[in-house]
């Protein structure tokens, strides 16, 4: 009994020898190779979230500045004596600042993220638009004042500045000037990834004002 024993013990440690000797050769039979199932499994990152998540710090990318000084002005009618007279009266204010566009990230996700082959990544970016406008109280001069004013007709006026430095920029080609940067951008950042060939594209042209 207890030779047998002994036998029994020798005969399982060769089985277990020769199996593991198997599967380290590559041989063993694929429904019987248990450390498929078992084993280590190696983590993988796919290409697309890897894109993704180095983009999505950058949250907004400024890519153009356009910096202008202009005059803008305002009348209106007053009348006097009982609606009698009226008078035009005008209020010119010059305006200064700086107006910030590029790439808000925000809108950028992995479905426009084309994983071709190994060496070839193709990129779609939202459009730039302006993300900024800077314009602080004291960039702003009253150059003439007629009549009388009160403050919200003058922040009004001021408001009015901001939309004006942005339609200004637009005629300059700032948008365009952002698009094309931001393209030079991110093909350094997705070749720095490792793609030797890089297509960025922007999905849409459409300009818009920020409010």
């Amino acid at each position: 009994m207890y030779k047998l024993i002994i036998r029994l013990g020798i005969t399982f440690l060769i089985l277990i020898i020769g199996f593991f000797t198997l599967v380290k050769m590559n041989i063993l039979p694929e429904f019987l190779n248990f450390s498929k199932y078992f084993g280590k499994k190696e983590i993988t990152i796919e290409p697309t979230a890897l894109i993704v998540e180095n983009v999505a710090p950058l949250a907004q990318l400024f890519t153009s500045t356009y910096y202008s000084e202009f005059p803008i002005s305002e009348t209106k009618k007053t009348e006097a004596l009982f609606g009698l007279t009226t008078s035009n009266n005008e209020l010119i204010i010059i305006a200064k600042g700086n107006c910030y566009a590029g790439t808000d990230l925000s809108k950028f996700s992995k479905d426009d993220v084309q994983i071709i082959d190994s060496a070839t990544c193709s990129i779609k970016l939202p459009a730039s638009e302006f993300l900024d406008v800077v314009m602080n109280p004291t960039d702003f001069e009253i150059y003439k004042e007629d009549g009388e004013w009160s403050a919200e007709e003058v922040k009004k006026l001021k408001e009015k500045a901001k939309y004006l430095i942005q339609e200004k920029a637009i005629k300059e080609d700032v948008l365009k000037k952002a698009d094309l940067r931001s393209i030079q951008l991110f093909t350094d950042l997705i070749k720095s990834l490792g793609y030797k060939n890089v297509i960025v594209e922007i999905k849409n042209n459409v300009k818009t004002i920020n409010t």
